[in-house]
Order: structure tokens, then C-alpha cells, then sequence
């Protein structure tokens, strides 16, 4: 069966996070000194390389709306997956009691308007996107009667769902008229897909979707199954081999904590070292950095920035204890990466991973707002007083394997295609028996 795949972005390229980064092969100068481009490393660029590696007549583009394009950017990468970007714009809505600025791209839906008027669906086009309470979600949408439209959502399933409580009246009101949103947005969708290993989070969805909600993982790379040399990693990082070491890779965000690790850190007694990897804005970058150097911890906090593969995969062969927490987590697929090397694992309680962790008994899964519990814990992890298990490998390998996690959305997208178009002949023998 021919399918082709649309995955149409909600988000615009980061490009104030990767301020410190070298530009992407892949970008085209605009005047002054703006630009536009990609690195090829988002999730659906990674899910859709796969996806055509394993079957090569599958068809994936990626569409990205850009606050900086003035005009349509497209390029085809060696996997045959080709990467967009279209014009948007920041447009401004009322989201419960807030106005908000919400990204929005005409240049999107007049194109997707051409696919469907062109009736390119002779090749089972599915379209693929981000779920969100916004006016440009909204209006894809609106293409579900020509196309089947499935919404992917990546972060925590309670982040949809879930009314965060407060004793301010006025807060109280805006969650609640911000939630109706958001389940109003989950009713009109035909297809939701949510991450693995967060079948309980997603009991809401289900109830309101019944038979429409399918559960697939993101992969990780085949490498990170394979270990390098833990001594060898060490000493080409010239990292002593009598320190134990934490490490963390992850954006460099408010949620993810960082401020919180580093205060935990900073209660720790014992010898250690933390890594951290990954990127963020560089107000928030000059943020954390202010933190450690107030905290005199410039010799056991150093941050690396963002690296390539092979120095990551370095860094995590030379770590002890792999430390995610995050408030709210889909995954984290760094987590995976460093179950997939039998690395221990330090989790906040959110997302697959945690889940996952739980039902194994391994992991150390710890509160999300616990920070004494962290540091406590982690004093005696470096002491050695707790050992931390770590699930058979092979067990990870098999659900998070490209391979494994490819076939799984091969067999949704069958599934959707064919729920759609028993839809569409439903509909034909009704208008038959109108007339």
C-alpha cells in the first residue's frame, strides 16, 4: 500500500536556543543578518527517516511553520524525507482568561488546501500533527473530511487532561476555561497517538475517543546499545575514574528543573561530579550558570553544551547515574538511551520511563516536588548504600528499538487509512439513501 505522510509542525524552528550553535548545513541567508534552516533533528524528522528506511515507498514530508521564511524552504536529505518551511506569523487569542500569542501559518493550510483539491488522497495521504487548543490546530482540522488527520502528542497525556488545582478563584477560572479547550480540541479529533507505557494517563482520552487513541514509542539510535568502554570514555574526557558521575541531557528549560538539581547539589557531602548537556535560551543558560558559580560548585557542575552523537554517547558511557527531573514528562527518550547502555536511572515520577521503571522494580523513581528526598537519595547512591537495578536490556531493546518502534506506527497509520475509509463509505451509502 502507497502511503504518503504529511507531518505538519506546531512549533517554529528553535533558533533562540541554538544561539550558540554553529548554523545547520542545511539554512538559506534572508537579508541582514536573519536566516532560516534546520538541523534534520526533530522527532518527526527522525521518525519519518526511519520510517522510510524500513519501507522505502512510503512517502514523508515535514512541514514547519517559521517566523523568519518570507517564502516556502523545502529540502530533500539523502533518506528521501524532505523538511519544509513555511511562513507564520505570531497571532494573538484569548486562552481562558490570557491573551496569548499563538503561531499560525496560511501559507500551511492554503497548501494543504491544494493537496486536497489536487485529490492527491489517491495515495493515502495521512496527515500528521501536533495537538494543541490553537486557532491553527483548529483549522487543520477542518481537512479531516478529505483527509484522515491524526494529532501526536509527544508530552505527558495529563497535560491535556488534568485541571491543575489552586486557591486563587481568579487562576481557578482560567485553568478551567483553558481545560474546556483543550478537551473541546480532543473531541473534534479523529486520531490521537500518545506515547507508550502511559496507557493509565491516557483513560480520559480513551473515554472520550473510544477506539481512536493508539500508543507508539520514538526510537533510539542502534549505537546506544552498544557500550563503549567505561575506562576508555573516562579517560578521553580526562574524567577521573575514583569520581562518581551524574549526568543529565536534556533541553535547558524551566521544566525540566535544572535550578532544582543544581540546589539538590548543592546539599550532596560526598565527592561527585555532574554533567549536563543540552541547549536553552541563553537568558536561562546565564540563569543556571549564575546558580552553580553562587553555589561554588564550578569543579563538580560542568555544562557541555550541545554535542555531537558520538561525544554523547561518550558521555554517557562514562556516567554512574543518568538523572532526569522533569515537572511533567512524555518520556524522556535520554532516559531510554541510558537504560539501552545499562546505565542506572535517576527519574522524577512522570512520563513512559518512570511508568516503565516502576513495573520493572528498577530505577530510582523519586517525587517530582521531593527535592530533600532527591539529595537524600542521591548521598547514599554515591555512597553506595543503594544499589540501583537496571532492566534486562534486551527488554529495552525491544521496545524502543528503531525497528520495533517503525513497525508500530506502519500498523497505525493501516489501521487509521482503513477506519477512514469505512467512514467515507458510511457516509456515500447515507447520501445514497437521502436521494
Amino acid at each position: 500500500m502507497r502511503i504518503k505522510i504529511i507531518h505538519i509542525m506546531d512549533h517554529p524552528p528553535a533558533y533562540a536556543e541554538f544561539a550558540n550553535k554553529e548554523k545547520p548545513e542545511v539554512h538559506w541567508k534572508l537579508p541582514g543578518e536573519n536566516w532560516v534552516g534546520f538541523y534534520g533533528h526533530e522527532w518527526c524528522d527522525l521518525i519519518g527517516n526511519e520510517i522510510i528506511k524500513q519501507v522505502p515507498e512510503i512517502s514523508y514530508e515535514v512541514w514547519q511553520p517559521d517566523l523568519n521564511a518570507d517564502r516556502i524552504y523545502s529540502h530533500t536529505f539523502h533518506t528521501g524525507l524532505t523538511h519544509s518551511l513555511f511562513p507564520a506569523t505570531l497571532k494573538s487569542k484569548i486562552s481562558g482568561l490570557k491573551r496569548t500569542n499563538q503561531v499560525y501559518s496560511q501559507a500551511i493550510i492554503n497548501t494543504l488546501l491544494e493537496v486536497t483539491e489536487k485529490k492527491l488522497n489517491k495515495d493515502n495521504i495521512i496527515i500528521e500533527c501536533g495537538f494543541g487548543a490553537t486557532k491553527f490546530y483548529k483549522q487543520i482540522l477542518k481537512f479531516k473530511k478529505y483527509l484522515p488527520i491524526v494529532s501526536q502528542y509527544t508530552g505527558h497525556p495529563y497535560n491535556i487532561t488534568a485541571l491543575n488545582r489552586t486557591f486563587n478563584p481568579v487562576k481557578l477560572i482560567h485553568r478551567g476555561l483553558s481545560l474546556f479547550e483543550r478537551l473541546r480540541m480532543v473531541l473534534m479529533s479523529d486520531f490521537l497517538i500518545i506515547g507508550d507505557y502511559l496507557q493509565k494517563e491516557s483513560i480520559l482520552l480513551k473515554l472520550l475517543l473510544p477506539g481512536r487513541v493508539f500508543h507508539t514509542m520514538i526510537g533510539i539510535e542502534e549505537t546506544f546499545f552498544d557500550r563503549p568502554d567505561k575506562s576508555a570514555s573516562r579517560k578521553a574526557l580526562k574524567i577521573p575514574e575514583d569520581c562518581f558521575v551524574m549526568f543529565s541531557s536534556s533541553r535547558l528549560v524551566f521544566p525540566k528543573q535544572i535550578d532544582r538539581l543544581i540546589e539538590c547539589c548543592n546539599r550532596l557531602d560526598h565527592k561527585y561530579l555532574l554533567i549536563i548537556s543540552g541547549h536553552g535560551t541563553k537568558e536561562y543558560e546565564s540563569y543556571l550558570f549564575k546558580m552553580v558559580i553562587k553555589y561554588n560548585l564550578t569543579d563538580k557542575i560542568h555544562f557541555i553544551g550541545y554535542v555531537s552523537e558520538q561525544e554523547l554517547l561518550q558521555y554517557y558511557s562514562a556516567t554512574d547515574l543518568f538523572i532526569t527531573t522533569c515537572l511533567r514528562e512524555g518520556g524522556p527518550i535520554s532516559a531510554w538511551k541510558a537504560l539501552a547502555m545499562g546505565i542506572p536511572v535517576f527519574i522524577s515520577n512522570t512520563g513512559n520511563v518512570a511508568n516503565f521503571l516502576k513495573e520493572q522494580s528498577a530505577g530510582c523513581v523519586v517525587g517530582v516536588h521531593e527535592y530533600n528526598q532527591w539529595s537524600n537519595l542521591l548521598n547514599k547512591i554515591i555512597l553506595g548504600e543503594i544499589a540501583i537495578k537496571s532492566p534486562e536490556i534486551k527488554h529495552i531493546h525491544d521496545l524502543v528499538s528503531w525497528n520495533n518502534c517503525t513497525r508500530k506506527y506502519l500498523a497505525v497509520y493501516k489501521e487509521i487509512l482503513e477506519i477512514h475509509s469505512m467512514h467515507k463509505k458510511r457516509i456515500k451509502i447515507k447520501m445514497k439513501n437521502a436521494i
